[in-house]
């Protein structure tokens, strides 16, 4: 039920919602929201002295990310981070890379000298912008 006040015989809505709806209004400015982080590579399949070719998308304007690497998968809830994929003791900073104005990014990186023949290397992107946070997926790749 919609409340009015009269003032002059002019009906306005009551300064009360009206504080609250422009309060509404301001949080929903004030706190930006993003599309889940997601990470990608179009080769399934990593070749000797090669680069692995990633997007990243859905992400912070102007925001930073960082790609890991792990040849062990896991699944670790960290806290408003999301979800690490990848085992804690063993991923590497494999590169690192800047989101342009639409939130997406992309970096050719080199495929780790650790990594033989038959071996799978999971990837996952953490975002370092004013809300840090982990891709929502990460990506499997199989050294041939």
């Amino acid at each position: 039920m919609r409340r009015t006040v009269r003032h002059l015989g002019v009906p306005t809505i009551c300064p009360r919602h009206t504080l609250a709806a422009a309060t509404l209004a301001m949080c929903a400015l004030a706190l930006p929201c993003y599309a889940a982080l997601t990470l990608s590579a179009p080769q399934p399949f990593l070749l000797p002295d090669a680069t692995i070719d990633i997007s990243v998308r859905d992400g912070q304007p102007g925001a930073r990310f960082v790609v890991l690497a792990s040849s062990t998968p896991a699944s670790f809830a960290v806290g408003q981070l999301g979800t690490l994929y990848l085992a804690p003791g063993t991923f590497q900073v494999l590169g690192a890379g800047f989101l342009d104005a639409q939130g997406e990014g992309t970096a050719s990186l080199p495929v780790p000298d650790t990594v033989e023949d038959g071996d799978r290397l999971y990837l996952q992107a953490l975002e370092l912008g004013a809300e840090r946070r982990f891709s929502e997926n990460s990506v499997a790749l199989r050294r041939q």
